[in-house]
């Protein structure tokens, strides 16, 4: 894998060197003996100029290598790298796309001028298009494709095999879907079974019955759960009445589970999934100022319950120093729960049953942990302030460690609560709880520690 990931670098930093010293054929010579998506994972890898150069030469040179970089690179790059271009010679690009891959880079472009485009595509292609465009936004019905295998179940055997021979531009047959007369979906043959038994077999007799398949209005996630859970290579798409309409492959679930694992990731740092390294620096000051205004607001209310408590401070220095190690092991352990609990809601449909048996689990995981992590805490701070000669006292230690205790029982069930609550309200649970759950047990951490000191010390 090593070597693998240094011979990429050397990939990038060659295709570098030729664009700042100019030397395009030499560039084109080298991008010629690579294949496309090696192309891909470099475009990715260079500044927004380099890529313009990159795309002016294989528009030139190999219009179809082209495409197929357009498909699997960033589609915000690939659509800043097409607008330019007259809607003609976008359409001759597009054509070279399967046509779910088309329709997904068509969306991010304005209507007028998407309308402009699809005209100029070919009879066929755009027909594809326009009846994947009819479907929303993150459906299986807008990322299915429409070329796939399907044959009526009285189909012998031997003619099944003839038609998948003469058959062409469709996608990888894994399996071949089966429709009764009226094109409903009543089956699935690998391919392996059509060598299994005589040619004169029909499919009927065959066929996997009753198959796993999604709706065209099935939410891209879920397309990605149901192909992960069953172990599918491919899954088919059916309309409201179970007509056979498309098929979704692995190919196309393995993006959408890499895009939802970033998305949510940015999510969870208050980061704008769309936001790249070579941004320019206004677009990124964009994208991440309102999250910095709104981790602002939430810190602000820390800032309150220190100033509510300042004469206990005053009075018992030392609290000071300790108080935001309790509101930190809060945050760390509610930001630990927030990402189990986040992973827990992607993967599973959320019920109250869901929801108690993890409120349950993390109560009583975070008495146990507050315990211990507060237990130690009090004795590692205790041997530290002797050998630096400041020993503090037995109550202040006693203080602190309740503090830790019970802010990490707090950070557990915010890092739950918080989460499910947003899953309720219908808000993705990655939307920035962890900036939401070190809010509560920052503030709550100040606020229980100084408040048991205040009780204890008696000011």
């Amino acid at each position: 894998m090593k070597n693998k990931n240094e011979n990429f670098d050397i990939l990038v930093s060659s295709v570098r060197r030729y664009i700042n010293t100019g030397a395009k054929t030499r560039l084109w010579n080298f991008l010629s003996k690579l294949r496309a998506e090696d192309i891909a994972y470099i475009f990715d890898r260079l500044v927004f100029e380099n890529k313009e150069i990159l795309f002016d030469l294989l528009k030139t040179k190999d219009i179809e290598k082209l495409a197929t970089v357009l498909s699997e690179i960033d589609t915000e790059d690939a659509v800043k790298l097409l607008k330019n271009l007259e809607p003609k010679e976008i359409s001759l690009i597009l054509n070279k796309f399967s046509s779910d891959d088309a329709v997904d880079l068509l969306s991010h472009f304005p209507e007028d001028i998407k309308e402009k485009i699809i005209k100029c595509m070919s009879k066929e292609e755009s027909e594809d298009v326009k009846e994947l465009l009819q479907y929303e936004e993150d459906t299986a019905g807008r990322m299915m494709s429409t070329d796939f295998y399907a044959l009526e179940e009285n189909t012998r055997i031997s003619d099944a095999v003839a038609a998948i021979q003469l058959a062409a531009d469709v996608e990888i047959p894994f399996y071949l879907y089966v429709v009764d007369e009226n094109n409903r979906l009543t089956g699935v043959v690998s391919l392996k079974k059509l060598l299994l038994f005589p040619p004169s077999t029909k499919l009927k007799d065959i066929m996997l019955k009753d198959p796993i398949f999604v709706k065209t209005d099935t939410d891209q996630e879920q397309v990605a759960k149901k192909v992960a859970r069953y172990n599918l290579v491919a899954i088919p798409v059916v309309d409201d009445e179970l007509h056979l309409v498309g098929v979704i492959t692995v190919d196309d679930v393995l993006d959408i589970i890499n895009e939802e694992a970033t998305e949510d990731i940015y999510k969870m740092a208050g980061v704008v999934s769309g936001e790249r390294i070579q941004d320019p620096l206004p677009e990124s000051l964009k994208k991440r100022l309102p999250w910095l205004l709104l981790a602002l607001l939430t810190t602000f209310f820390s800032a309150i319950v220190i100033t509510m408590f300042e004469g206990v401070i005053k009075d018992v220095i030392v609290l000071a120093a300790l108080m935001p190690l309790v509101a930190a092991l809060g945050g760390v352990a509610g930001n630990q729960t927030n990402a189990v609990v986040v992973r827990e809601l992607s993967i599973a449909d959320f019920d109250w049953k869901i929801g108690k048996r993890l409120l349950i689990k993390h109560s009583f995981l975070g008495l146990l942990l507050g315990i211990i992590v507060g237990t130690f805490g009090a004795i590692f701070i205790d041997l530290a302030y002797k050998l630096l000669g400041k020993p503090i006292e037995p109550i202040t230690l006693l203080i602190f460690g309740l503090g830790i205790s019970i802010n990490i029982i707090n950070g557990l069930l915010m890092g739950t609560i918080i989460p499910m609550s947003f899953k309720v309200s219908g808000i993705d649970p990655a939307l920035s709880s962890n900036m939401f759950v070190s809010m509560f047990t920052d503030t709550f951490g100040f606020f229980i520690f100084l408040q048991l000191a205040k009780a204890f010390y008696h000011v």
